[in-house]
Parts: C-alpha cells; sequence; structure tokens
C-alpha cells in the first residue's frame, strides 16, 4: 500500500503555481482568494511587507518588488527573480500599474513564467481610456462627452461646450500616461467652470494626462468577461450597487 501510495504521488500533476502582484490591493486579495479555492498554490508579490493578501490562508510564500510606477524596469527584475526563486507558472497582474510595468517589460519576465496579458498592443489600448472612448464612438456606443488636450488651456476650452458638473480622471496607465506617484488619483468632481480650473490647476505640467467627462448619474451596470483567441470563455454580469465617493467612483459592494 506505501509503495502505491508513493507512485500515485509521484504520477500525480505538480499544483499551478501563481505570481500575483498588486496584493497590497482589495482586488489583489480577491484574486488570491479565487485561485487558492480553485487548488492554485498563490505566491503574492507586493510593493510592501504588510500587504493585505500576504496575510490570506491561501498564501504559500511571498516576495517584495520595487514600485512600478517609480522604477518600471527595477520592479519587472523583481517580479521576474521572484518567479525564477519560487518556481511559478504564471505570473498574474492584479492591478493597472503592474499590468503596464509588466507588459512593457514582458521580455524579461516571460522566461521564467508565462504572462497573464493579452499582447503588449491590446494592453496599452485598454489602459488609455481616450482610446477606448474613442473606439466606442466609432462602434456606436454612447459615451459621455469628453474633453482632452495637452494644456490646461485646451481642457477648459472643450470644457466650455461641456454641461457641468465635469468629472475629472487620469486617461490611463498605459506607457507614458503615468501621473506622478504623489499626483496620482481615481476621480474628481468639479460642480463649475471655475471648480474645474482649480481642479486641474495642480496638474498643469501633466494637463496631456487627463480627461474631463460631463457627469452621467446613474448605477453602473457591468458585463466582465475573459477572453482566449477572440472566444469568450466566461461572461458575467454585475450591478455597482455602492462606489466610493458615493457620487461615483471605485466600486465597493457589487451585486
Amino acid at each position: 500500500r506505501r509503495v502505491s501510495l508513493l507512485a500515485a504521488r509521484v504520477m500525480s500533476p505538480k499544483p499551478i503555481r501563481d505570481l500575483v502582484t498588486g496584493p497590497d490591493q482589495h482586488q489583489g486579495l480577491a484574486v488570491i482568494r479565487g485561485l487558492g479555492r480553485a487548488g492554485i498554490e498563490v505566491i503574492p508579490a507586493g510593493p510592501h511587507e504588510r500587504c493585505l493578501g500576504f496575510f490570506s490562508r491561501y498564501t504559500v510564500a511571498r516576495a517584495t518588488y520595487r514600485a512600478p510606477r517609480v522604477d518600471p524596469e527595477g520592479f519587472a527584475r523583481d517580479v521576474a527573480e521572484s518567479a525564477r526563486q519560487h518556481e511559478t507558472d504564471v505570473i498574474m497582474p492584479a492591478v493597472e500599474s503592474t499590468l503596464a510595468a509588466l507588459s512593457h517589460h514582458r521580455g524579461i519576465v516571460e522566461g521564467f513564467a508565462t504572462l497573464a496579458a493579452p499582447p503588449a498592443g491590446a494592453v496599452r489600448y485598454a489602459l488609455d481610456k481616450k482610446a477606448m472612448l474613442a473606439l466606442a464612438g466609432t462602434v456606436g456606443v454612447p459615451a459621455p462627452t469628453c474633453a482632452a488636450g495637452d494644456s490646461i488651456e485646451s481642457l477648459m476650452s472643450r470644457a466650455r461646450s461641456m454641461r457641468p458638473p465635469f468629472v475629472v480622471k487620469p486617461r490611463g496607465h498605459a506607457s507614458g500616461l503615468d501621473l506622478p506617484a504623489d499626483r496620482d488619483f481615481k476621480v474628481q468632481y468639479a460642480a463649475s467652470l471655475d471648480d474645474l480650473y482649480r481642479a486641474l490647476l495642480p496638474f498643469e505640467e501633466h494637463a496631456d494626462k487627463l480627461l474631463v467627462q460631463e457627469y452621467v448619474p446613474g448605477i453602473g451596470r457591468c458585463v466582465a468577461s475573459v477572453w482566449r483567441k477572440g472566444r469568450a470563455v466566461t461572461l458575467f454580469a454585475y450591478e455597482r450597487e455602492r462606489e466610493y465617493p458615493l457620487s461615483g467612483g471605485v466600486s465597493v459592494v457589487r451585486r
């Protein structure tokens, strides 16, 4: 019996190991839990020792890396070294900043593990809200009126033809679009043109990395999906029941 048990253990496939970046964020923790419940061994890699995901029961090891926004290439090398050290099969970026840096430097990491990301061209496109809104317009998907420009003056000029209140967002985390880490934000609101100018003023040197949109009230209803080579692997719909801030922003309760 002992011989048969040993043979079964030797013949059984090695568990898949995933290195997950972004465990300092709630979405990173959610990815760790989902993979762990599926029987996958998870190694979270984060920017500091007290990341949320480091304390998940599904964590089998931990790793740290340099900040992807400050040193993207150094971050990619840290991730590659962690993948080599822990013999991981897949590197799964759970937050946009790590996805952007890993996609841009995928040659560094893909020698050690598969990067769970679309081709670099698709990633750059998807992480630029301006490009995505332009695509929506070409295929007839309604989108809020939007203003982009390379200066505060050009943004304000376009905003004068829009209806307040206004929403100010970063364009995204694609290469060359990142705001400085100390200036980054999710969303801001402006009730008037004067308020909009005050909101934009701190970003005078980074105006090309911002978008201004008309505010559209309502409840967010979304369809999320996973695709493989042009085929939908899975689709699921959800409603954003609560966001932070309450006027609209990052969803904190979904159904």
